[in-house]
């Protein structure tokens, strides 16, 4: 390293930070300072104060972009909800939906599939519940390449780009990818990309991005006839049978239950008979916490849903004996 050399440009670097600049044309794209000599260009002065600004520790400010169409929007979706009337039985999503709960990734020879899958679990220890977990499938020319199960599919969205990119063959792939995520079978959006890699490896950013808002990204969120019409057990698209009002809401992750406050507080809730029982395990969504306000309540259990709990096994403690 050349410390002369480097000294010199941190001297000018600093007089360039420190100088009232007055200048004057220098070539045809580029500006001279008469004062410290920095050459640079319209947008290089920008940048130049910008840093200046920050080296110095006065304010920035950024330039206004055009928000005209952003403007236009929200005010289009406020006026939509202010006209909408609410929803005479407001949903309250289960704790454990993500919203979205598929993902596909169709690229050529290259097919990615994540999805929810939700188990029964039961136990006469600790109670039965519904539970879910996220399963990622991934076919390269038909072969299954990648199989692999995660806690949700936010956690499948986040973690599988690692195991993508450990698989040999996947990346190389260069051909158009298609993403697509859905909720409850209705598609929410669909984004193009050059390369598999490109639509895989950042998969999560690209649908919280779309939701988000991103140009020239459709993102359809579900109406609430949609919802109505759809069993709210995350991951199920099936019609509902039964509707639900719920007694009492859980506050935040704690033990704390309180009855909702006002009517327009999400407090129902629909399934499908597969999905009526709901167990006694949990604290919110809990048979003895859902009042029947609407259809039979008859659940129709299906064997293969049961996840019985496992046991860990008992553990035997001789006590001696009292003298």
């Amino acid at each position: 390293m050349n410390v002369a050399a480097l000294c010199i440009d941190t001297i000018r670097l600093r007089s360039a930070y420190d100088c009232e600049h007055d200048w004057q044309r220098f070539s045809e794209t580029e500006d001279q300072c008469t004062r410290c000599s920095v050459i640079a260009t319209p947008d290089g002065k920008v940048k130049l104060k910008q840093l200046a600004d920050r080296f110095h520790g006065r304010p920035t400010r950024q330039p206004m972009t055009d928000q005209t169409e952003t403007t236009k929007r929200l005010g289009e979706n406020l006026k939509a909800a202010l006209e909408t009337k609410p929803p005479k039985r407001p949903l309250h999503r289960h704790r454990d939906d993500n919203y979205w709960d598929e993902i596909v990734i169709l690229a050529g020879p290259i097919v990615l599939h994540g999805s929810v899958v939700p188990r029964y679990k039961t136990s006469g220890l600790s109670g039965c519940e519904w539970r879910i977990s996220a399963r990622l499938v991934v076919k390269l020319r038909g072969a299954e390449v990648v199989h692999r199960t995660f806690l949700d599919l936010n956690g499948l969205m986040t973690h599988a780009p690692g195991f993508l990119y450990m698989t040999p063959g996947l990346l190389e792939v260069k051909t158009p990818a298609k993403l697509v995520v859905k909720r409850k079978g209705v598609t929410l959006c669909e984004r193009d990309f050059a390369t598999f890699g490109e639509a895989a490896m950042g998969m999560f950013w690209h649908v919280i991005s779309a939701n988000e808002g991103t140009d020239g990204v459709e993102w359809h969120h579900l109406t609430d006839a949609e919802e109505c019409e759809r069993c709210q057990q995350v991951g199920c698209s099936e019609p509902p049978k039964n509707v639900y009002h719920l007694k009492k809401l859980q506050v935040g992750k704690g033990s704390l239950m309180v009855a909702p406050e006002y009517d327009f507080t999400g407090q129902y809730t629909w399934y499908c008979s597969r999905h009526t029982e709901r167990g006694d395990c949990s604290l919110e969504d809990n048979d003895d916490n859902l009042e029947l306000i609407e259809g039979s309540g008859v659940p129709v259990v299906r064997p293969e849903d049961e996840s019985p709990s496992a046991f860990g096994g008992v553990v035997h403690v001789d006590l001696p004996e009292s003298e």
